[in-house]
């Protein structure tokens, strides 16, 4: 092996949320990786760190670049949740309609119509998925 391929890939997060912390853990596990530093834009005591409040934290990622230049690699956790957050704002005009529509406007007839939806958006996802796995397999 040379001596790149001996090298770990230095990895930095940027974002402390769940998802993000979540991606530190896997990092930190991966024995080709190691977690040079974490960036949040809230103060390191406001996040709940664990096993990473011993990584170096900045609360810029212009600051961590700069301290930490042998970074290969910076996971942005920031961009994680935006399919959800567009399917939420661009499906949420009609949930006024489907209530509206509703013969009995109750919250637990709401709560049927809304389970049953997604219930079945899932199916419909999974049904486009599986279809497209088994055409490349």
């Amino acid at each position: 092996m040379s001596n790149y391929q001996d090298k770990k890939i230095k990895f930095a997060v940027i974002g402390c949320g769940h998802i993000g912390m979540r991606h530190a853990e896997m990092i930190r596990r991966n024995e080709e990786s190691e977690l040079v530093a974490i960036c949040d834009v809230l103060p390191k005591n406001d996040l709940k760190l664990g096993e990473s409040s011993d990584t170096p934290f900045y609360l810029s990622p212009e600051e961590m670049l700069v301290a930490h230049p042998e970074i290969d690699v910076v996971n942005s956790t920031l961009f994680a949740g935006i399919g959800t957050i567009a399917f939420a704002i661009v499906c949420q005009h009609n949930s006024f309609l489907v209530y509206q529509s509703l013969k009995e406007q109750t919250f637990e007839n709401w709560c049927k119509v809304a389970h049953l939806s997604i219930g079945f958006s899932y199916l419909l996802c999974m049904l486009i998925g599986l279809s497209g796995y088994l055409s490349f397999a």
